[in-house]
């Protein structure tokens, strides 16, 4: 027969661990309450109350004064961590308007950042003028091009950017400040161009892909890559680690080309 104090003993063991429980419960729950809390604090909002010149954020770059460049279709603004400031990009005295899928920020090798787009217009950030200054305009370099449109562009690692207009490639050298129209071009208009080495690069048309080498101003050993069943592609990324180009195409269907 269990006696009485047995049950008691039973009780207070159960009303123990009861309150344990309650104890532990509540340190996990502050524990994750406080975790959020941390976590929460890293994002911020920032928008036009905060000083940023449009809502339509078109290209982000950080460089390496840890500084937040964001092009919006009204120029640039440079964000430190405490406020913006505001820059225009002009042209002939006029202030340059970008639009989406149209304009970017890059980086060269020499971490000076750049504003390039379909306009033909390359900006170059001066550091001691503190201020944009263009560079390059395709349409003045080569008139041919004036009433075409560019159908892609692309900085390199050797800080040549691309110009694709129609069936022909045009390149500018940042570093030389001079642009060359590349002799032996891809035929059809490239949409995308991506760097596999140092002259070795893959550009893309809507239908057809190709492996290109560029030596001085011309392109050489231009081939057709053949992938099967593919439909239109929209964009093509070298990824270095694995050597596998990527190939996005406008059907949601990734292609992988070792």
């Amino acid at each position: 027969m269990i006696s009485r104090p047995f049950f008691r003993h039973l009780h207070e063991n159960y009303n123990q661990e009861r309150t344990c429980m309650r104890k532990i419960v509540i340190l996990l729950f502050s524990l994750i309450v406080s975790f959020v809390s941390v976590q929460a604090q890293i994002f911020k909002y920032l928008g036009t109350d905060e000083g940023l010149s449009s809502r339509r954020v078109l290209s982000v770059r950080q460089t390496e004064q840890s500084y937040m460049w964001i092009l919006t279709h009204k120029g640039v603004d440079r964000y430190d961590g405490k406020r913006f400031i505001h820059y225009n990009l002009q042209k002939d005295g006029r202030t340059v308007n970008f639009y989406p899928n149209l304009n970017s920020l890059k980086t060269d090798s020499k971490n000076r950042l750049w504003e390039i787009g379909k306009d033909g217009l390359a900006f170059c950030f001066d550091r001691m003028k503190n201020q944009f200054q263009l560079k390059f305009y395709l349409r003045d370099s080569f008139p041919e091009t004036r009433k075409k449109p560019v159908t892609a562009i692309y900085l390199d690692k050797q800080d040549n950017i691309w110009f694709c207009v129609d069936n022909q490639q045009y390149i500018y050298r940042c570093s030389e400040n001079r642009s060359v129209r590349l002799e032996r071009s891809v035929p059809g208009k490239v949409i995308s161009i991506t760097q596999a080495s140092d002259d070795l690069f893959y550009m893309a048309t809507e239908y057809q892909l190709y492996a290109v080498r560029l030596q001085g101003g011309a392109l050489s050993d231009v081939q057709v890559i053949d992938l099967k069943n593919i439909s239109r592609i929209n964009y093509i990324y070298y990824h270095a680690s694995s050597g596998q180009l990527v190939v996005n195409t406008l059907l949601d269907t990734l292609f992988t080309y070792h």
